[in-house]
């Protein structure tokens, strides 16, 4: 519990502090209220029970991106999941959503949602982030594709795509359509399709390695402009090719991760570093959607 000057701190948490930290009254702390800020604390007593701090000074948290990434991931068996919330989070992905696919061979028992979110916790801990990102409940197929027609770039690792890269679906989507997206000059669903064009046109012209747009293409930004971006990946099987295609339907870029086949955790840490990386080394400098 946090009010304006100090905070209760309870159960696991506790636990955490007292147990693993093995912190003492005077030391200082970072509480999170999971809204991208920093409350930093200093212990000033612990009993048999709480922790007992006093808040300091608040500030905005440095680890957290401008960058709004989901990702979509199809079940799979194991732990693999729980291996790919906890990287995500890592990365900055602030919404991960488990997924029902043709391939899937899982089903998803409510006790794994806590395991998620746990993982997702802790890796947010361990990162220094002050978010975590949410986990809705395991959606139908059909239901994702509705759900990505909300976000201006949709990308999906696809073992049949073999010249589109995740590099050239980004560059494709500092074009004129999204610009006017974040105008309000189009709709989503047109800034989707520009944008495919545009990734084409990017692959198409770019064959070796990715090189900035020229200076002055794009105006800059402030800080607090977001950038939304979905990334879809499927299960051990991935995606049978209805699903594919259902999937371009919505506005979606299916993209190459090279001429090996990678497994299902593989293919979602790798494309969720390269978005997140890009996005948050660019959006400084080009206008995005």
């Amino acid at each position: 519990m946090l009010n304006e000057s100090r905070a209760f701190i309870t159960g696991g948490e506790y636990n955490h502090i007292v147990n693993v930290l093995r912190l003492r009254a005077g030391d200082e702390i970072v509480l999170c209220l999971n809204d991208g800020f920093d409350n930093i604390a200093r212990i000033e007593s612990i009993d048999k029970k709480r922790v007992v701090a006093s808040i300091l000074r608040t500030e905005k948290n440095k680890a957290e991106s401008a960058a709004n990434c989901a990702l979509f991931q199809a079940l799979v068996k194991g732990d693999k999941l729980e291996f790919i919330a906890q990287k995500a989070t890592e990365l900055g992905a602030n919404r991960i959503v488990p997924f029902v696919s043709e391939f899937s061979a899982v089903k998803f028992e409510t006790s794994r949602a806590q395991r998620l979110h746990t993982a997702c916790i802790e890796a947010a801990k361990q990162c220094g982030r002050a978010i975590t990102p949410v986990i809705p409940p395991v959606l139908a197929f059909n239901d994702v594709v509705n759900e990505l027609k909300s976000y201006p770039l949709v990308i999906f690792p696809y073992e049949n795509e073999r010249e589109m890269t995740i590099l050239h679906a980004l560059q494709g989507a500092q074009n004129q359509g999204a610009r006017h997206k974040a105008q309000g000059k189009v709709s989503t669903q047109n800034a989707q399709c520009m944008i495919q064009n545009e990734c084409q046109i990017a692959n198409n012209e770019i064959k070796s390695d990715y090189r900035p747009p020229a200076a002055g293409r794009r105006p800059p930004i402030d800080d607090n402009c977001q950038f939304s971006v979905a990334i879809v990946v499927g299960g051990e099987g991935g995606f049978s090719q209805a699903e594919a295609e259902q999937l371009k339907a919505a506005g979606a870029v299916a993209c190459s991760l090279g001429k090996r086949i990678l497994r299902a955790e593989t293919a979602a840490v790798v494309t969720a570093g390269i978005v997140m990386n890009f996005l948050e080394e660019n959006m400084k400098k080009y206008l995005w959607p």
